[in-house]
């Protein structure tokens, strides 16, 4: 009788206190169209950052109704900076002018943006502690 009871109170538990999800969550916000596909980038140092290629861990997104996410569970606590490319045609690389300048929406984490360079890695980087959620926007 004791054991039911138990168990019952557990299940009450559970139900009413779930378990947090643990693991970076990015959404990628400012999208204008389903086009393509989203590129995103954890990089762990400055030297690398932001450069498509280069980074710690990438991740290629599908785009649905104008919305994109990830969990990203397997990412050991630590400091980090997020690069995000909008691949409108879908090759899979950033596409620019003949100048250098981005011609395909971008974001990175903190939303920092660069004025005639990229941000620096310690301007967008963030301490990962094992849980959050990151909004980035891209434009």
């Amino acid at each position: 009788m004791l054991s039911a009871l138990v168990i019952n109170l557990l299940s009450i538990f559970i139900s009413i206190f779930p378990a947090t999800e643990t693991g970076l969550h990015v959404k990628v916000l400012g999208l204008k169209s389903n086009d393509g596909n989203i590129i995103l980038g954890v990089f762990k140092n400055n030297g690398s950052f932001p450069t498509i290629g280069e980074q710690y861990k990438g991740y290629e997104l599908q785009i649905k109704d104008k919305k994109a996410s990830i969990w990203i569970k397997d990412l050991p606590k630590g400091t980090y900076a997020i690069g995000i490319c909008h691949d409108l045609n879908s090759n899979n690389k950033m596409d620019k002018n003949f100048v250098g300048f981005p011609q395909e929406p971008y974001g990175m984490s903190k939303n920092v943006r660069g004025y005639l360079s990229n941000p620096t890695f310690a301007q967008a980087s963030f301490y990962f502690d094992g849980s959050m959620t990151l909004e980035i926007k891209v434009e």
